[in-house]
Parts: C-alpha cells; sequence; structure tokens
C-alpha cells in the first residue's frame, strides 16, 4: 500500500501556464519565486514563461469560418521570432 503523502500529481501545460498568468500581477517576481507560487520546479516555470514570451512576439494567428464546420487559419503577415 502506498502512502498517499509521496504521491505527486504532474499538471497539465494547460494547468501550468493558467496558473503563471494568474500570478504574474504589478510586482516583480524571480523565476524562483513563480515556481514555488505555482508549486512547479524552477526548469518548469522558466520554460512556459520562455514560451509565453515567445507566443507573444510572434505575428496574430487568425481564424475565420467559412461555413457551419469549417474554420481556416492564418498568419498575420510577418516573420516567426528567432
Amino acid at each position: 500500500m502506498e502512502d498517499e503523502k509521496n504521491v505527486t500529481f504532474r499538471k497539465s501545460p494547460d494547468e501550468i501556464i493558467k496558473a503563471l498568468m494568474e500570478n504574474l500581477g504589478q510586482t516583480h517576481k524571480t523565476t524562483d519565486q513563480m515556481a514555488k507560487d505555482i508549486g512547479s520546479s524552477w526548469e518548469t516555470a522558466w520554460k512556459y514563461l520562455n514560451l509565453i514570451l515567445w507566443v507573444q512576439s510572434c505575428p496574430k494567428v487568425i481564424n475565420e469560418k467559412i461555413g457551419k464546420r469549417i474554420d481556416t487559419w492564418k498568419r498575420e503577415w510577418g516573420r516567426l521570432p528567432e
């Protein structure tokens, strides 16, 4: 029988991003503070924060409906960031 205290649950990427976005505020926080606040490792927080920055610097993605069930997707002009 396993001890329930030693069982850890992994957060989904959606849960990590939501927790980071909710934790960001008007004051500056270090990556370590963010990681502790959301209950993740420093490395996980750093990777997801950098992913958020990269996505924010990308050209806008546009979704248009052309029927009841058909969506089209396109990217605004511009190059992807490196």
